[in-house]
C-alpha cells in the first residue's frame, strides 16, 4: 500500500490475494450466545433497543436464558438457531427497535423453530406473535 493510494496492491498467484468487490454473507453469534443454559421448558429473552445492553449484562435478570440484539443492527446478521425448540420473549428497553426489526427478528425466531414470540417492549402492550398454520 502507497501512501498516495491509500489502497492494497492486487496480488494474484500462489499465496497472494485479489482485492474484489464480491462479498459473502456470514452469520455472527449474539452477545451472551455462550453463557446460554437454556433448558427444556424454558424460554429465550432477546433484548432489544437502546437499553439492551444494560439488562443483558445483569447477572440476577433471566440469568442463562437471554441474549442482545445491539441496538441499530439488522436481526439476518445473526444466527438464531438458540430459539429453536423454546418460546421467545423480545423485550424492548430505552429507545425501541423500529416496528419493522422486530416484526424481522420474530420471523427469523419463528423460521428458526420458536413455537411463540412475545414482543414485550418496556412501556407499552405485549404483542404475541405465532407461525401461521396450515389450514385443516
Amino acid at each position: 500500500m502507497t501512501p498516495q493510494t491509500k489502497t492494497p496492491p492486487e496480488r494474484s498467484g500462489a499465496g497472494g490475494v485479489q482485492n474484489t468487490s464480491r462479498r459473502s454473507h456470514f452469520t455472527k453469534k449474539l452477545p451472551y450466545a455462550n453463557q446460554l443454559s437454556l433448558f427444556a421448558g424454558a424460554c429465550l429473552v432477546v433484548c432489544t433497543g437502546r437499553g439492551a445492553w444494560d439488562r443483558g449484562k445483569s447477572s440476577t435478570w433471566f440469568p442463562g436464558c437471554k441474549v442482545v440484539l445491539p441496538f441499530g443492527d439488522d436481526p439476518a446478521a445473526y444466527t438464531w438457531s438458540a430459539a429453536a425448540g423454546h418460546d421467545v420473549m423480545v423485550a424492548g428497553f430505552g429507545d425501541l427497535e423500529p416496528i419493522g426489526t422486530i416484526a424481522k427478528l420474530a420471523g427469523l425466531l419463528l423460521a428458526a423453530g420458536a413455537g411463540l414470540v412475545l414482543y414485550a417492549p418496556e412501556k407499552g402492550p405485549v404483542t404475541r406473535i405465532e407461525a401461521r398454520r396450515a389450514a385443516a
